[in-house]
């Protein structure tokens, strides 16, 4: 009796293993067959992903090709500067932005954005640049120079405008740094000046505050913040790359930016005065 009932309890306890072997073998199946359906739907999202984006890329490049008359690259890392989403999903309005620049010039970095608009399901889309900013700045820049041409040996001058600015059909690469300035745009400029330890202003700071208050005269809204910074020594001088520092200002790729930093942040610099000037008409 003590033996057929010791085979029942062994026999139970077999049964019990495996029919929880078998349990678990299913479960365990069904979730490695839910992996792979849910990695096949992920592959198939960012396929049809890169697809839209390469869509948009390419209508970016066609846009600013038809209206400069020149060839143009479009980063196509884009990022979306109201909220996270998949491009070509359209649930909501929203922006979209991408990084630029032609083939003639890659190292003048702009910025092309994509208005969305979605308004009663309705897909609308506008699409604005700031590449004109490459001849405006340069204007900005020679308006700059001859004062400080009359007052400074050597120096160094980095032009910067509020990223997200972009312009109206009105501002072209012929126009004038007046059209700019008499712009409906709100401008908001940075302008820094560099100059080595044993070249200061030495109290001609007016001149250039003077020029800049004769700049606001003729803008309807603008807002320019003009800092003037000192180098405790010649190698920090030398470290200070004015083409880099614009280049970082419309740049998007995060590497490229965040080495712009890191370099500008191990330069010594003292800062002699830093005044802000606007005016709203």
């Amino acid at each position: 009796m003590k033996d057929s009932s010791n085979k029942k309890i062994i026999l139970i306890i077999f049964t019990v293993v495996i029919t929880a072997l078998l349990i678990i073998g299913i479960i365990f199946g069904a979730f490695v067959m839910l992996l792979i359906k849910m990695k096949e739907k992920q592959k198939i999202e960012d396929q049809e992903r890169q697809i839209r984006e390469a869509k948009i890329v390419e209508r970016a490049e066609n846009y600013l090709e038809n209206k400069y008359g020149i060839k143009f690259l479009v980063n196509p890392d884009g990022f979306n500067d109201i909220e996270s989403f998949i491009p070509g999903q359209v649930e909501h309005n929203y922006k979209l932005c991408y990084e630029a620049s032609s083939l003639e010039e890659p190292n003048f970095v702009f910025r092309v954005y994509f208005d969305i608009d979605t308004n009663n399901n309705q897909y609308s889309e506008q699409i604005r640049d700031n590449y004109c900013w490459k001849f405006l700045r340069n204007e900005l820049r020679s308006c700059i120079e001859n004062e400080l041409d009359g007052i400074l040996k050597e120096y160094k001058l980095v032009i910067k405008i509020y990223p997200n600015l972009t312009f109206n059909n009105n501002i072209t690469p012929k126009s004038q740094l007046l059209d700019f300035l008499k712009s409906d745009l709100r401008l908001d400029i940075n302008i820094e000046l560099f100059t080595p330890d044993n070249n200061e202003m030495k109290g001609n700071e007016q001149i250039i505050i003077n020029t800049i208050n004769e700049l606001l005269e003729e803008s309807n809204n603008s807002d320019i913040q003009f800092t003037y910074y000192i180098a405790k020594s010649r190698k920090d001088y030398e470290n200070i790359n004015v083409a880099e520092e614009e280049k970082s200002n419309l740049m998007i790729s995060q590497n490229n930016k965040n080495n712009s930093n890191d370099s500008k942040s191990s330069i010594e610099l003292i800062k002699k005065f830093d005044i802000r000037m606007s005016t709203e008409k």
